[in-house]
């Protein structure tokens, strides 16, 4: 009986959408790491001079909200634009993408260009932090830590997926009560 239920939830995933979203994600990883920062992070080195706790946590906040808010803007444009892309369908796609981001970045032992920027310089602070004062590479930060990160992280992707899928449903609830209010107008 659970063998069914397993089978008939593998059935029931959307492969084609997993996939896209795993490109769109990569993407949108591949544009955080590299060119988004590029005009705040001098800004951030310019107000702190030196190296240090304060610094390296406001380039994860500012990391953060680069990477919250274009994964905002993508997954607002998927929910209005696909009147039938309901969340919780959302969520069973991207369920599938996660853990295909968690393998890629596994592999690549959660790089800034595989995993984001984010999971790579939070599981890096979190390491010298915690951990040992003398991390100096990726690879000096344990498994363990980044997984936590990585989860921590996709948790927040889930719960900014679910806002822009609220706002894209009032919005286009807005739109419907327009067009039906500038009909009867007419």
């Amino acid at each position: 009986m659970f063998k069914n239920k397993v089978i008939k939830w593998f059935k029931s995933l959307n492969y084609k959408s997993a996939l896209v979203y795993f490109l769109v994600i990569q993407v949108l990883v591949l544009a955080s790491a590299f060119f988004l920062p590029m005009p705040i992070v001098p800004l951030l080195r310019f107000i702190f001079k030196e190296e240090g706790i304060l610094r390296e946590t406001f380039e994860i906040v500012v990391m953060l909200i680069l990477e919250l808010i274009t994964k905002f803007i993508v997954f607002f444009a998927f929910f209005k634009n696909d009147r039938n892309l309901h969340f919780k369908e959302f969520c069973k796609s991207y369920g599938l993408t996660a853990v295909l981001r968690l393998i890629f970045s596994t592999i690549f032992y959660f790089a800034a260009w595989s995993a984001g920027m984010t999971i790579c310089l939070t599981g890096n602070l979190l390491g010298r932090l915690w951990i040992d004062n003398d991390i100096k590479t990726m690879k000096d930060v344990p498994f363990w830590l980044y997984l936590v990160t990585f989860i921590v992280f996709e948790g927040l992707v889930c719960l900014i997926a679910f806002l822009s899928s609220k706002l894209a449903a009032k919005q286009r609830e807005r739109i419907k009560q327009e067009l039906m209010n500038n009909k009867e107008t007419n």
